[in-house]
């Protein structure tokens, strides 16, 4: 008998565990990545506006990664390529706004 009540307790614990599992995985929101690259020189200017559409995107679910790109240290177009590649392929990137001149 020690051992029926016991297998049923493990049973219980382990069905209560894994619901409390699924419940947590439909409460988790589902973040989509999306990058932001301005231009270093224009930001300063921008600031209050940039932040406030960064705020915005991530209230609506986007998780943001947010750079800023200095033309001067890097001008060449193959660094903000691989940059986006990089986000692409290590965060699952699913767009990215560019603002300002940037190569």
């Amino acid at each position: 008998m020690k051992i029926s009540i016991s297998l049923i307790i493990t049973i219980t614990i382990q069905f209560i565990t894994l619901t409390h599992s699924f419940a947590s995985f439909e409460q988790t929101p589902i973040t989509k990545p999306v990058a932001v690259i301005i231009n270093s020189e224009l930001y300063p200017q921008v600031k209050d506006s940039i932040d406030r559409y960064l705020d915005d995107l991530k209230n609506e679910g986007y998780s943001v990664l947010f750079s800023e790109w200095d033309n001067k240290v890097q001008p060449d177009i193959e660094e903000l390529r691989t940059l986006l590649r990089k986000y692409h392929q290590k965060q699952n990137l699913q767009g990215a706004v560019l603002i300002g001149q940037l190569p």
